[in-house]
């Protein structure tokens, strides 16, 4: 029996979040490295805006939305701070990467593992930026968008 709890993304917008872990190839690879500008939750979503090194005095530099649907938990953790986990299985570079396994990911599912009833499978995504790592355990695979430009 499933039981559904709040507003969901659409079931064209969900996806299985069966795939092994891998980079995920996003416009974030062009990139040289990026800074977390924001982060946003609103009913079970996620929204990070990042924003690009500056590489020269070009401006403006590209800025990108990443957003997580059906987010079942998160953390955002001092880079600085951030040890890498032995645990781990999946992607190992990028700037988002989809984890299989981790310390994290097995946490959320032993002391939160509901969600597995209620809403299905789960996958770990991490974010690295200069500053900060971003876990997201979520459900739906993350869009990727990149912003216009303020500049005229």
């Amino acid at each position: 029996m499933r039981i559904s709890y709040g507003r969901r993304a659409p079931a064209a917008v969900r996806r299985s979040a069966q795939s092994s872990g891998a980079n995920v190839k996003t416009v974030l690879d062009e990139g040289r490295g990026w800074f977390l500008e924001s982060a946003s939750y609103t009913d079970y979503s996620l929204r990070l805006i990042l924003s690009e090194q500056f590489i020269t005095n070009t401006w403006p530099n590209r800025r990108v939305a990443i957003d997580f649907l059906d987010v079942v938990a998160s953390q955002m953790v001092n880079e600085s701070f951030s040890v890498p986990d032995p645990s781990e299985e999946g992607s190992d570079g990028g700037y988002l990467r989809a984890l299989d396994e981790s310390f994290y990911f097995a946490h959320v599912k032993a002391r939160h593992g509901l969600f597995q009833d209620v809403w299905g499978e789960a996958k770990h995504f991490r974010v690295w930026t200069e500053t900060k790592v971003v876990d997201v355990i979520a459900c739906c695979e993350p869009t990727v968008e990149l912003l216009a430009s303020d500049a005229a």
